[in-house]
C-alpha cells in the first residue's frame, strides 16, 4: 500500500494558530489577574488550535483491492472513504490556474493563482484529480507523482511546461 502525505500544515495555518494561542495566553493572564469567570473557556481555544495544527492530509493507494482514499490524519488515525481506482492509462502532473472571487461592495474582485494537480487518466481519457498543491511545492508534487508512477507502474506525463514530456 502506498501512503503519501501531501499536505502537512502550511505556514499560514501554523502562523494563525500561533497568533490565536498567544492571544489566548495573554487573555488568560488578563482574566487571571482580574479574577474573571471566563478564564475556564480560554484553554479550550488553545487545545482546539493545537489539534488543528496536528491535522495532516494524505492519500493512500491499495493495489490489491484496487482502491484509493484521500484521508485526514490526527494522531496517526486516518479518516477517509475508500473509492475504486479507475482503470488507469497514465498519470499527469498539471499546472492549473484557479480564480478566487471576492465581493467588495458593488464590485467583484478576481484573484488568479496557480496550483499543481496530480491527475489519473483512464482509457476513455476521463480525469480523476487525486490532489492539488500550492505553486511553491513543485518538487514535492513531482516526487509524489513519481512515487505513484513507480507503485502503479504506469506512464507519467509532465504537463507543467509546454511541450509536455513523458517521464
Amino acid at each position: 500500500m502506498l501512503n503519501l502525505l501531501f499536505e502537512k500544515n502550511t505556514k499560514i495555518i501554523i502562523i494563525i494558530s500561533s497568533i490565536i494561542i498567544t492571544l489566548c495566553l495573554l487573555a488568560m493572564r488578563y482574566y487571571f489577574l482580574n479574577s474573571n469567570k471566563y478564564i475556564v473557556l480560554l484553554p479550550f481555544g488553545i487545545i482546539l488550535n493545537v489539534i488543528i495544527m496536528l491535522i495532516e492530509k494524505g492519500i493512500q493507494i491499495n493495489k490489491t483491492t484496487n482502491e484509493f482514499r484521500i484521508y485526514k490524519s490526527l494522531f496517526g488515525l486516518k479518516y477517509g472513504k475508500w473509492k475504486p481506482l479507475p482503470n488507469i492509462s497514465y498519470i499527469s502532473v498539471f499546472k492549473a490556474q484557479r480564480v478566487q472571487k471576492t465581493n467588495r461592495g458593488k464590485a467583484m474582485n478576481y484573484r488568479y493563482f496557480n496550483v499543481y494537480e496530480i491527475n489519473l487518466f483512464d482509457h476513455n481519457n476521463h480525469c480523476t484529480t487525486l490532489f492539488e498543491t500550492d505553486i511553491d511545492l513543485f518538487k514535492e508534487t513531482k516526487s509524489a507523482a513519481v512515487q505513484i508512477n513507480q507503485y502503479l507502474n504506469i506512464p507519467l506525463l509532465d504537463a507543467t511546461t509546454v511541450p509536455y514530456k513523458w517521464i
